[in-house]
């Protein structure tokens, strides 16, 4: 896995749950966790207080840093990235073994493939060492697994979505061998002072220009809402994908009208089922992990419908609201 990938999947995903604009996300760092979890999590320092005794947190920190929970095109062979703090040379590959003996790759009938695992310095970043979990064999193609790791007291292992997670059961990680483009999550913030704006996660790239030219809608209650599909600093224009991003699997949604609701909404997006993303259509897609897709405006469409009761608070101040698919 490129460097470059692994660093802007690490931060957007962060920003994403931090509530902050893709315009900002060059300057930021993984959110910190908002549960009250007796284990940290995604703290951006090295050394965290203890809960209990006052003193200071040593232990191994692994923060996932690639493939969150939904991902799809993953192949057969996916390397999912752990990032680590508090490990040395000579401590490493004990690290990672422990991290291994706690994992495995899960198929929908409960079958498990042990995890094999890789150690090597860490590049261009203020993390010592990279640490890769592969499947000991390689995956069914067009298949769901769950990557599951077991928790271990001698281990911090997290991640950017920890916060929407229970922190006393195993970590889990769903992912999706082949191509099927679709919305894994949501994210809008409700601070009047920042920029109004509901940001996207797709399971993997796809190129705004064709996701605005065949249609990409917003709705909150039974109002559309006006506005456009934004990269950076600017609106994407249908058929033109912004220099730079290629294909993207994060972009922001821009009202005209700033969206001043504090309390959650109840808020409807749609995408065309023609979007391609890296190597099926949406609707190609949902064919193989089915996933319904609404016919209601003559046109097939991914829709998303999130009531207001389906929002998670997932910033410590509580001004961003999230929402995480939870299917297949």
């Amino acid at each position: 896995m490129k460097t470059s990938n692994i660093v802007t999947w690490l931060v957007a995903a962060g920003a994403m749950v931090a509530g902050l604009t893709l315009a900002e996300l060059h300057q930021v760092r993984p959110a910190p966790s908002a549960t009250a979890a007796p284990v940290p999590t995604t703290e951006s320092s090295d050394r965290v207080s203890r809960d209990e005794g006052g003193g200071f947190d040593v232990r191994p920190r692994l923060t996932q840093a690639s493939h969150f929970s939904g991902t799809t095109n993953t192949g057969r062979e996916p390397e999912v990235l752990f990032l680590a703090r508090n490990v040395s040379a000579e401590t490493v590959d004990v690290v990672a073994e422990q991290l291994r003996a706690k994992a495995a790759f899960v198929d929908a009938a409960g079958s498990r493939i042990p995890a094999r695992v890789q150690a090597e310095p860490s590049l261009g970043t203020s993390y010592t060492h990279a640490i890769t979990l592969t499947p000991a064999r390689p995956l069914e193609a067009d298949a769901w697994y769950t990557l599951t790791i077991e928790r271990d007291p001698a281990l911090v292992v997290g991640g950017p979505e920890d916060m929407l997670d229970d922190p006393d059961v195993a970590k889990q990680v769903r992912m999706f061998t082949g191509s099927a483009p679709q919305i894994r999550r949501i994210t809008r913030g409700t601070d009047p002072r920042k920029p109004s704006q509901i940001d996207v996660v797709m399971s993997e790239p796809v190129e705004l220009g064709e996701l605005v030219r065949l249609g990409f809608q917003v709705q909150v209650g039974a109002r559309p809402l006006a506005g456009c599909v934004a990269w950076d600093a600017g609106c994407v224009a249908a058929g033109v994908t912004p220099a730079g991003t290629a294909k993207t699997n994060a972009f922001s949604f821009r009202p005209a009208t700033p969206l001043r609701e504090e309390r959650p909404i109840d808020l409807v997006v749609a995408m065309s089922a023609r979007v391609h993303g890296a190597g099926r259509s949406v609707e190609e897609g949902a064919a193989l992990t089915r996933m319904p897709l609404d016919a209601s405006t003559g046109q097939r469409r991914h829709l998303v419908t999130v009531a207001a009761s389906q929002w998670n608070l997932c910033s410590d101040t509580g001004d961003v609201q999230c929402w995480r698919s939870t299917g297949p």
